[in-house]
Formats: C-alpha cells, structure tokens, sequence
C-alpha cells in the first residue's frame, strides 16, 4: 500500500538523483531531464490532488515544489545547470493528477527554474483526454513560455504544421515529437519532403517484439531505425 515518505527517504531520493546525474555524465550523455509530469514522484508532490502533507514537503506552493526544486539543484550541482533539463505536465490529467490553481503552482516552479538557468524546460499540451477532463490550461506553452528566457521545448499533439507555427509565434524554442517518431524513424526527412506519415498504431505501444517499433515502412531511400 503507498505510504508517506520520512524526511529522510525524501533526502534520500535527491541523492539518487544526483547520483544518476554524475552516473550520466561519465557515460558521455549530454544532459539529463528530471521527468516532472505524468504523475511521477515529483508531479504528485507539487499537485495538490495528490500532495496532503502537512509538513515542510506540503502545503503551500513552494512547500509542495520543494522536492523538485531540491532536486533540480543536487541535479545541477552534480553536473551544471545548463545540462539539467526539466519536463512539466500543468494540463496532464494521466492518474488523476490535477491541482486546484495550476497557474500557480506551475508559474512558481517554471519562474523558480528561470532563476536556476537550467538547460531546457519542456511542457505539455493536454491531449483529447485531459480536454475532455476539463483542464484549466488549454495552451500551455502561450501561458508559459513568457514567465521564462530558458530554451522552451513543446511536446503533445504537434504535427509539422502546428509545430512551424509554434516556433514561429514564439511560443517554443523546438517541438519535441514522441508517437509520430515511433511510427516515423525518418520524421525529420518526411517534414523535409512535406511527405504522408505513418499512422502510429497505439495497439502495439509498450508491447514485445519488432511489431509497432520496427516494422514501419521507412521513405524511398531511407533506413528504417529504431532509437
């Protein structure tokens, strides 16, 4: 059964992050992101859906973003700041994450990531099931991308079209693309050639084998890979 984590299982975990950090670093990785979202450890500690405590790790805002932020800087004082990237979810509904004033919460921490100067802050969209859900954020990257002057990168729902425009309103620095890539291992020549893309097939996601992974058609004159 879950239980409430001690200040010294908290303490704990940032050094495992840390930790992670110089791990990645000696392997030759260029960076690394802390995943914020999704309703991982971080994400249920700042959201006040999840984050019940009444302690120095909940509460207010910035007791809630506590664990995150002290993690980001173990992370940087691991590696640098500019190596250390951060990925937030304001509008992501997965598990049942979901805050009472997420422009709040999550323009403190995005403010407070300005402040450290870290390497890139990506932030998703809500998809068709946080929208249905009834989120309070519907543009995400419009809302944020002004609060901070770190590389902003978008992620959910962008296509070619939408992530041009995205780039050229200025409300991101780069899209990040996860699905069309799984089904599109040559997603950058496609967008070059403004060429049809494969339609990802979300009945072989997380499954075993080359189906859904390695069995999508590649271009004339392109390798099929897989990352």
């Amino acid at each position: 059964m879950p239980r409430e984590l001690d200040a010294a299982e908290l303490w704990a975990i940032i050094e495992d992050f840390a930790r992670a950090t110089r791990n990645a670093r000696k392997a030759g990785f260029d960076g690394v992101e802390l995943h914020g979202a999704n309703g991982y450890l971080h994400d249920q500690f700042l959201q006040d859906v999840s984050n019940r405590r009444t302690d120095d790790w909940g509460g207010s805002i910035e007791k809630r973003a506590r664990l995150m932020l002290e993690t980001v800087d173990a992370m940087i004082a691991a590696w640098s700041a500019d190596r250390v990237g951060v990925r937030l979810g304001p509008s992501i509904s997965l598990y049942g994450m979901g805050d009472s004033d997420p422009l709040a919460a999550f323009g403190y921490v995005v403010r407070e990531l300005d402040r450290r100067r870290i390497g890139c802050l990506t932030m998703l969209e809500p998809n068709k099931n946080d929208l249905e859900k009834g989120v309070v954020i519907e543009n995400v990257a419009k809302t944020f991308r002004p609060m901070t002057s770190v590389p902003f990168i978008a992620n959910t729902g962008f296509d070619r079209e939408k992530g041009n425009l995205a780039i050229e309103g200025g409300d991101a620095d780069a899209i990040a693309y996860g699905v069309l890539f799984l089904a599109n291992s040559d997603l950058i020549e496609r967008f070059r050639r403004d060429a049809r893309l494969n339609k990802p097939d979300p009945a072989t996601f997380y499954g075993r084998g080359p189906n859904g992974y390695t069995d999508y058609p590649a271009l004339p004159g392109q390798k099929a890979q897989v990352a």
